[in-house]
């Protein structure tokens, strides 16, 4: 910086100085900017995150985990059961309590038995395991592996 005798700067040397703190004080915001752009990203797809898997898991109403069941014909689980099934409501007018998991698996077993019948499908080795919503479900089990096993195959819990 050459400036004046008394070393001050010229008015063209204190404009490059003036301009050269300005595009670095630009270049901090943007950088700040970019930065709080992605952390709030980042929190938004977290809390998205978090919450689809706590609505994910959700378990189903009494009344429907007593009577609603679903049928596959493939050891895979899906969104959507090829068939589903409903039974009657065993305690009409009854404020709805759990069944005993032995009964719903016993009911999930003939009435997906049926419906595969109806179907004119062959299901080899029905097997009943609890889906996270805690409704059973029956799906063939060609290797006949026991339920504990075949059930956390699947990513399931078997019936206990």
């Amino acid at each position: 910086m050459n400036g004046v005798p008394d070393g001050t700067l010229s008015a063209e040397e204190f404009a490059d100085l003036r301009n050269n703190v300005m595009a670095a004080i630009d270049r901090r915001r943007r950088r700040s900017r970019v930065r709080t752009a992605m952390a709030i990203g980042a929190a938004v797809a977290a809390v998205a995150g978090a919450t689809a898997g706590v609505i994910a898991t959700q378990p189903a109403a009494v009344g429907e985990q007593n009577t609603y069941y679903s049928c596959y014909l493939e050891p895979r689980v899906t969104e959507r059961a090829p068939y589903d099934v409903v039974e009657t409501d065993p305690s009409p007018g009854q404020p709805p309590a759990a069944r005993p998991v032995a009964d719903r698996v016993a009911a999930a077993l003939r009435l997906c038995g049926r419906e595969y019948e109806a179907a004119g499908a062959v299901v080899a080795n029905p097997t009943a395991c609890v889906l996270k919503d805690h409704r059973i479900a029956v799906f063939p089990n060609a290797k006949a592996a026991d339920a504990a096993t075949f059930c956390t195959g699947l990513g399931l819990s078997a019936p206990r």
